[in-house]
């Protein structure tokens, strides 16, 4: 069907592609049909695509700082990313910034079970000098799972059997709505986000711990304090409905360090925002205002989906500059 559909567009367009753009995943099978094309390919890196295409729509063409937030995309140092701060244009970019890394137990398991994910970042969360959740803070959490499978998941990620790493702020929001016990279990990717959406509503709430780090030379968000946080005021009897909006809240706070500290580094003050994470009201909502609060000039899709949706219009941009670049 996606090969008659090509033809046909060929055909009705009366077009003959001179490039065909592609994401660096090989085992898309999008990547693999432009492979097996009679044409130059231009490999396009996933999060570089969602905030050309944002530049692309507002006509941008000088460089940005980006902020990409989504579940996962291949990165270009062959690890799994998802919340990125990338300075760029629509022919290069530079990682500045990203979220710490967690295991994905089980690999794209972990996208149907948010259970699994909070698993991961419990148990194997990147050391950036913060401890992890001590026990007594996790207990109530595991002992409502099925211990068989905690077991399990703890062996894997010790061991580092099938539990790919990641820098994902979709796969974070999985985390904190499985440790509210919003969701376990999912039948759709941003099933869980959702609920962590709905839960929090229109609610006023203090924001979570949190901790900005330089590591590797670029600034990263230690999301260890926030879930830790998280669970101590759970145990308080604090309502889910103001940790949901704590945890929203404490998001847009780190992203706002985390461009603030890019931009006085040299970044450029213009700020792209786009990925499936973005489709939260709130969380876009809060990012905006703070970013906007440091004097940034802060654009965001409308016309092109700002989730994957306008992935294929990122790809283009990408390769059109490059391609007009030489």
């Amino acid at each position: 069907a996606f090969a008659q559909a090509y033809h046909d567009l060929k055909h009705l367009t009366g077009l003959e592609p001179q490039a065909v753009a592609h994401d660096l995943h090989p085992g898309y099978l999008s990547t693999q049909w432009a492979q097996c094309q009679p044409l130059p390919c231009v490999p396009v890196q996933h999060h570089h695509a969602h905030l050309a295409a944002c530049a692309a729509e507002h006509g941008l063409r000088t460089p940005f700082t980006g902020v990409a937030y989504d579940g996962l995309g291949l990165g270009d140092d062959g690890t799994l990313w998802g919340g990125e701060i990338l300075v760029g244009d629509l022919t290069d970019y530079r990682r500045a910034g990203r979220f710490a890394t967690a295991p994905l137990p089980g690999g794209e398991a972990a996208v149907r079970h948010p259970s699994r994910m909070a698993l991961g970042y419990l148990y194997g969360a990147e050391s950036l000098g913060s401890p992890r959740p001590f026990r007594w803070l996790t207990d109530d959490f595991t002992e409502r799972l099925d211990p068989a499978e905690v077991s399990t998941v703890r062996t894997m990620v010790r061991r580092g059997i099938n539990t790919p790493r990641a820098s994902s702020a979709g796969r974070l929001f999985d985390a904190a709505a499985s440790l509210l016990g919003l969701a376990d279990t999912v039948s759709y990717e941003g099933e869980a986000a959702q609920a962590l959406e709905s839960a929090a509503g229109d609610e006023h709430a203090r924001p979570l711990a949190l901790h900005i780090v330089l590591s590797g030379g670029m600034w990263v968000y230690d999301t260890s304090p926030t879930l830790t946080d998280l669970l101590e005021r759970r145990a308080t009897g604090e309502p889910t409905s103001r940790l949901a909006a704590a945890f929203h809240l404490t998001v847009a706070i780190a992203t706002a360090e985390l461009v603030g500290r890019a931009v006085a580094d040299g970044a450029p003050r213009t700020v792209c925002l786009a990925g499936g994470c973005f489709v939260n009201r709130r969380l876009l909502t809060e990012v905006r205002r703070r970013l906007r609060a440091q004097g940034l000039r802060v654009l965001v899709p409308s016309a092109v989906p700002v989730g994957d949706g306008g992935i294929s219009y990122g790809q283009a941009a990408i390769a059109t500059a490059r391609l007009t670049k030489g």
